[in-house]
């Protein structure tokens, strides 16, 4: 029970500091980017070579290396998204008016890249995994995987709220393919779904007799993660921002502040436009 503990405790850690840090280090300088991504490269190769060798025998310390190499993987493609190297071959705001297929081709095009890095990797985690014993490593890269898909379509769709703030300045014209609007149907099933897939990794957990010390480690871990994806989630139909877990880590330099401003404000004019088209 307290190897159980302490491992939801260091999940729940890792998520918000790893996060965190992957923010801080975007809204730093541009001259300070090659350096941070360098090192989070060498962070990349690391982990994929130690969620490799830790998946291939399932024990309590196996699972703990393999959700860390996982995070230290998820990390390198947040960077890399967040400093502006792999986004997509569109960097514009969504058109004025733009509706249905269309609006979603250039919302995709704005994101192409960063799309096909992750499942690509998805790819490589899977090929270096399967087939061992430990797959936990595994599951926590779908469930990062899979609900960010879900994030991402449910904030395209439109949801009440969304922390748009949490864009660097440089990334700011994505802001422009959100719809601030009620849940979709398709938020409905997403969090539903998640919420069934949730109750029964408790119910394993609650009633699985046949469960090791390191499975129980595992599932919970599991567990941990996926109710993080759908708090992040709840924080979509909430009147709070999830950007306050990590102000600590939402700097604004005096020099790029007027640089924000001045991108921030046409852009919520557009939104109001598109608002006011949709109404």
């Amino acid at each position: 029970m307290s190897e159980t503990l302490g491992s939801l405790l260091f999940v729940v850690f890792v998520w918000w500091f790893a996060t965190g840090v992957v923010l801080l280090l975007g809204r730093l300088g541009k001259s300070t980017f090659g350096w941070s991504f360098a090192f989070a490269t060498v962070v990349l190769v690391m982990s994929l070579i130690g969620l490799s060798i830790s998946s291939e025998s399932l024990s309590t310390t196996n699972i703990v290396i393999s959700f860390s190499c996982v995070i230290g993987i998820w990390a390198w493609h947040e960077m890399a998204f967040l400093f502006g190297y792999i986004t997509g071959p569109r960097t514009l705001p969504s058109p004025k008016g733009a509706e249905g297929w269309n609006r979603f081709t250039h919302a995709f095009s704005a994101l192409l890249y960063h799309e096909l890095a992750l499942f690509a990797t998805l790819v490589i985690v899977v090929a270096i995994t399967w087939g061992n014993d430990n797959l936990y490593g595994l599951a926590a890269f779908a469930i990062l995987w899979v609900m960010r898909i879900s994030a991402k379509l449910n904030i395209f769709f439109g949801v009440p709220h969304f922390s748009d703030d949490l864009l660097p300045p440089h990334l700011s014209h994505l802001a422009t393919y959100f719809r601030v609007r009620p849940p979709s149907l398709f938020f409905g099933i997403t969090v539903t779904l998640s919420a069934a897939v949730a109750a029964a990794l408790l119910g394993r957990l609650l009633f699985g007799v046949d469960l090791s010390e390191a499975d129980t480690v595992g599932l919970s871990i599991s567990l941990c993660l996926l109710l993080l994806a759908i708090l992040e989630h709840g924080f979509m139909i909430l009147p709070v921002k999830d950007a306050n877990l990590w102000r600590w880590a939402m700097i604004d330099p005096p020099a790029r502040q007027k640089k924000g401003r001045a991108l921030q404000v046409p852009l919520r004019s557009i939104e109001h436009d598109h608002r006011v088209t949709q109404e």
